[in-house]
């Protein structure tokens, strides 16, 4: 509106964008055991939906338009097409089909289907009947993180068995039909299944050796980096002898001091004389 001067200025040209500080985390995938129980509970359907997603990362949405011609299983390997209208990145993609799901989908396709058939048309479960299933499989529908289980989870899940077991990034994003390597890595891949502690155990093995010397001083200085006392001796010797001149070369006046300004006077002297060792080191 401003632009097209439909008003004199901007009224939210102050206004800050909204910080969202919650969790963006909400849904947690299941681990290969708690996805057998899941599948043990419902009916045959409802199984090989979930199996059907598990194993191909399918969305709901695309489970639902799939025909029975898009399926073959005469091919090497089997594989199921997903056409472009209803793909949601609207591009078609084959996916191969593990022998388990292979055999679960056999037992559940009727036997006199025709090829045009849609194969999972209202068998989809919707939120409350698959609320259900994990109930019934002793999983908990929220965690102590307050993620929870929905049936898209199950393609959460595909995508961190993915990156469990060791398979790269990109053909991950290929699997998956990710546009972006951060949807694969953050979103779809569920970091506490990721295995940490056998990575730590692959580590090479390092170890500090045992040594019953004393350590050596600490470096804090000119006089720290001697090498023995008598040295030290003979420099501290020659700090007495040039801390009478100044950093110009000018000759100091005595000073005598008595009392609780000695310290003083000797911290200033080491002061002193700590620059005009250094350049006399460095040029000796």
């Amino acid at each position: 509106m401003e632009r097209q001067q439909l008003i004199l200025a901007n009224p939210l040209r102050l206004v800050e964008r909204v910080h969202d500080r919650a969790p963006c985390e909400f849904r947690r995938a299941l681990l290969p055991q708690d996805a057998q129980r899941l599948l043990s509970v419902p009916p045959l359907h409802r199984a090989t939906v979930y199996l059907t997603i598990l194993y191909t990362g399918l969305r709901s949405s695309e489970m639902k338009g799939l025909n029975w011609e898009d399926f073959d299983f005469e091919a090497n390997p089997p594989c199921v097409r997903v056409p472009s209208s209803i793909s949601r990145n609207r591009k078609s993609s084959v996916h191969g089909l593990r022998p388990e799901l292979v055999a679960a989908l056999k037992q559940f396709s009727p036997s006199l289907s025709m090829p045009f058939e849609w194969a999972f048309r209202g068998k989809v479960p919707r939120v409350p009947t698959f609320k259900r299933d994990p109930e019934a499989a002793n999983i908990p529908f929220e965690d102590e993180r307050g993620r929870r289980v929905n049936i898209h989870s199950l393609r959460k899940s595909f995508g961190t068995m993915l990156a469990v077991s060791g398979v790269s990034l990109r053909t991950g994003m290929e699997l998956m039909r990710h546009s972006e390597s951060r949807l694969t890595e953050k979103v779809y891949t569920d970091a506490s299944h990721l295995p940490l502690q056998s990575a730590l155990a692959g580590l090479p093995s390092l170890s500090v050796p045992k040594n019953d010397a004393p350590p050596d001083a600490p470096a804090g200085g000119i006089l720290s980096q001697l090498k023995s006392p008598a040295v030290a001796t003979s420099q501290l010797g020659l700090i007495s002898q040039i801390s009478v001149r100044d950093t110009l070369g000018h000759k100091k006046a005595p000073c005598v001091t008595t009392g609780r300004y000695l310290k003083m006077e000797r911290a200033k002297r080491l002061e002193l004389s700590t620059s005009t060792l250094a350049r006399w080191c460095s040029t000796n």
